[in-house]
């Protein structure tokens, strides 16, 4: 029977008040104010139904804060289906007590379908119904059982004092449960974090909101392990909080894949090496380190809307799709080959690209491709040639000091010694003396010899005069010791060069000599040295049939260092044979161009 204020009946008022609640009637707006009260009101709200009414007591201000969403979703659960709902609640008093009810509300509407008011009856469920209480509290020890099994849960009061700890968390913390109640979880503070991580956790968990996060623990022995923190604090029948409630997750070994993820990632990044990832059936990039887009001149945006054959505009698509079908076939799973690679603004330069394949997790083909510049490679192999150069010019210079300075000069020694018992034995029988002059002829030869080959090895020329006046004297000492001639032609005046390129132009030329020397059936030699205002031109001829060049000057120890040192000076070189005339070496090098590793002295001991 609907309420309303004119009912006045002292029947029904009686009656009323021996139910176990109290009927009511609000209206809907703001707090929900009460317009009437009949009932046990005083009982369950500490105060009468006259003085709510001129307090302006709505429904919403005797609502737990806890169940005011819960409630508000009821009603707009009714409004939307037109009908009334059952609800039960926290109710609470003025006076703090907190009371369990439900109410059976009816909204009333008007003709145009609005709520004019709500009109209903709330009864005290303190006891609420034991077979719910009962399915409630088994599944809440369930719950709580399954939790303290598989998480760390510790429970702390509004100090942060720890009250409760579970197994797991004496587990992984290293601590007993005795060593963990009444301390605060400093005790297994890292000091991996900062202040401020904690003092906004706190503000966050004080506020009545829920912290979460990840935070690295440490434990008794000293190791350390990664937590998936809640926080949720806990409030007690008046709405305060009690208590905070903590559940963690161990995740020390996702923690740790990420850490060497992130190693990973940053040694790409730091990478000289352009690296990407490519997916095979749309041909695009899916990843890529950072010299891989700024070295291209793209934001890594940009490239990541790209693919391969963007950057390498001598490949057609059918090109690479060939080159992804090596890949697929190959036994070792790469396929190396060299291309351009196209900037941003157009200009190219070499790559060798290696592309690998793996198969992922989810068993789909993957393809990475790493890209290296061909210039920065040809760099260092040239270092690496002027270093083994430098190495062995350093040896030659330390035996022939070695030679110069010991062995020659005991061998002159010895002579002297001789000389002396020779004086001295004047009178010696004939026979002696033979043997005597045979033994200073032999000496005087050694002693020539182990100069020669001090001179070989490093020519004091070199270090003093340059190309021109070490080459004069390789060509007197050759003139004496065979029968080969020798046109020697000099043009130009002859800068200043750096060792580097004195010592392996003077190699170069020796080296042809020697060829000429083991194998030519010749008995000419030319060797003309031109110097123009930056280059150094030099032409080698060996005028004999040239039947030896076939066997010789595609292989030998000779022939691979004269073209190792050209390489290592950049110089343009031809060698080549013509019958009849002999064999050619050719070379030009442009003294103006060399780099800072040329243009840098060798520093060799003199002898």
């Amino acid at each position: 029977m609907p309420l309303n204020s004119g009912f006045k009946s002292q029947v029904f008022e009686n009656l009323f008040q021996h139910l176990p609640g109290f009927f009511f009637r609000s209206t809907t707006e703001a707090n929900w104010p009460f317009l009437y009260f009949t009932g046990k009101v005083n009982e369950l709200l500490d105060e009468s139904g006259v003085t709510l009414i001129q307090k302006n007591t709505g429904f919403l201000d005797i609502i737990h804060p806890l169940d005011i969403n819960d409630f508000h979703k009821a009603y707009k659960d009714t409004i939307a289906l037109r009908g009334n709902f059952n609800f039960r609640f926290r109710l609470k008093s003025n006076t703090g007590k907190i009371t369990w009810v439900r109410t059976h509300t009816c909204p009333v509407y008007s003709d145009k379908g609005e709520v004019l008011f709500l009109e209903g009856y709330i009864q005290e469920i303190s006891d609420y119904d034991n077979e719910s209480k009962t399915v409630f509290n088994t599944a809440f020890h369930s719950l709580r059982e399954a939790l303290t099994k598989s998480s760390i849960v510790s429970i702390t009061d509004v100090e942060g004092k720890i009250v409760f700890a579970n197994e797991l968390f004496c587990y992984y913390s290293k601590y007993s449960r005795e060593e963990l109640i009444g301390k605060s979880h400093a005790v297994i503070n890292s000091g991996f974090h900062p202040r401020e991580f904690f003092a906004d956790l706190w503000r966050t968990i004080k506020s009545g909101k829920t912290w979460r996060g990840e935070i690295k623990n440490k434990a008794a022995d000293g190791s350390y392990y990664w937590v998936e923190t809640v926080i949720a604090p806990v409030l007690n029948a008046s709405g305060e909080i009690a208590n905070f409630l903590s559940i963690r997750n161990i995740i020390t070994e996702k923690k740790e894949i990420e850490s060497r993820l992130s190693e990973y990632k940053h040694a790409l990044d730091n990478s000289n090496d352009h690296i990407y990832l490519v997916d095979p059936n749309s041909m695009r990039f899916t990843d890529v380190n950072y010299s891989g887009y700024t070295d291209l001149g793209y934001r890594r945006s940009e490239i990541l809307e790209m693919g391969p054959l963007d950057i390498m505009p001598d490949y057609t698509v059918d090109d690479f799709r060939n080159i992804l079908y090596q890949l697929r076939s190959s036994s070792n799973n790469r396929v190396i080959f060299n291309t351009l690679h196209q900037r941003k603004d157009g200009a190219s330069f070499p790559v060798e690209i290696s592309l690998s394949s793996f198969i992922s997790s989810d068993q789909k083909f993957h393809v990475l491709m790493a890209a290296r510049d061909a210039s920065i490679r040809e760099s260092d192999r040239k270092k690496q040639q002027m270093n083994a150069i430098e190495t062995e010019e350093k040896k030659r210079a330390l035996i022939a000091r070695d030679l110069h300075d010991g062995v020659s000069q005991n061998l002159a020694a010895v002579n002297m010694m001789l000389m002396s018992v020779e004086e001295e034995t004047a009178e010696m029988c004939p026979d002696l003396k033979h043997r005597l002059a045979d033994i200073k002829s032999l000496l005087a030869k050694s002693i020539d010899d182990v100069r020669k080959i001090s001179h070989d090895l490093m020519p004091r020329e070199i270090s003093a005069y340059g190309i021109c006046k070490s080459v004069e004297t390789l060509v007197q000492r050759l003139s004496v010791s065979s029968d080969i001639e020798t046109d020697l032609v000099l043009n130009g005046k002859e800068p200043v060069l750096p060792i580097s390129i004195r010592v392996n132009v003077y190699r170069i030329i020796d080296e042809f000599i020697n060829n000429v020397l083991r194998h030519s059936d010749g008995k000419r030699l030319t060797i003309k040295i031109s110097f123009g205002r930056d280059t150094l031109s030099i032409q080698l001829q060996d005028h004999c049939s040239g039947k030896y060049f076939g066997s010789v000057a595609g292989s030998g120890i000779s022939i691979s260092e004269m073209i190792s040192r050209m390489k290592f000076l950049d110089a343009e070189h031809e060698y080549f044979v013509r019958r009849g005339e002999g064999i050619f070496l050719n070379l030009k090098l442009n003294l103006v161009e060399k780099g800072p590793e040329l243009q840098e002295n060798m520093v060799y001991p003199l002898i």
